[in-house]
């Protein structure tokens, strides 16, 4: 956090609220996000009303290459922090992408936000995988899953391998992590 707050000081003309929803996000400069492995593939539908100006710094935990498929429209030309990556390399990383003349801005405004849906990228999960996925962050194991929804066993783990495809999942933990946002969203 101190790390932010000195940039923020190095450019005072920007204003900044850690705590974003519809209404401060259209005038917000930068924006500061937290995303879970998979995340970057879905909808972000506060985003889109965030003027085209605006810098998205978007802090994950997954080392590496973050997308592999293209990002939605509501975070395209985001900023990527690798949660764990080295305080110098971050302040440059962000330092870089704050530099005013890099900043592209086009004549969409950001009241027509819902235009970025417009040949959007962003995968989505069909209503089952949504059970699965809500099952799967409240503890359930694939067993129990397949007899709350009377399905077969293998059908249930089908249905989790397509997820973890579709969004780049690599391991239960990530699954796990992505399961936890949609148990999240429901409550």
């Amino acid at each position: 956090m101190k790390l932010i707050e000195d940039l923020i000081i190095e450019h005072e003309n920007i204003t900044y609220d850690f705590n974003y929803n519809i209404k401060n996000i259209s005038t917000a400069d930068i924006i500061f996000t937290e995303m879970v492995v998979g995340e970057f593939s879905l909808c972000h539908d506060t985003l889109n009303n965030r003027s085209d100006a605006a810098r998205i710094f978007i802090i994950h935990s997954q080392k590496g290459p973050v997308v592999k498929n293209p990002l939605p429209n509501c975070i395209k030309g985001s900023v990527f922090i690798y949660e764990k990556d080295l305080p110098g390399n971050i302040k440059k990383t962000m330092a870089k992408a704050l530099d005013v003349s890099s900043i592209k801005t086009t004549n969409e405004s950001a009241s027509c936000g819902l235009r970025r849906c417009l040949d959007c990228q962003c995968n989505s999960v069909t209503a089952i995988q949504l059970k699965i996925l809500y099952a799967t962050s409240i503890g359930l194991n694939t067993s129990d899953i397949a007899n709350k929804l009377s399905m077969n066993y293998k059908t249930v783990f089908s249905h989790k391998r397509n997820v973890m495809t579709k969004f780049n999942l690599a391991n239960k933990q990530e699954l796990q992590k992505f399961a936890n946002l949609f148990g999240q969203k429901k409550k």
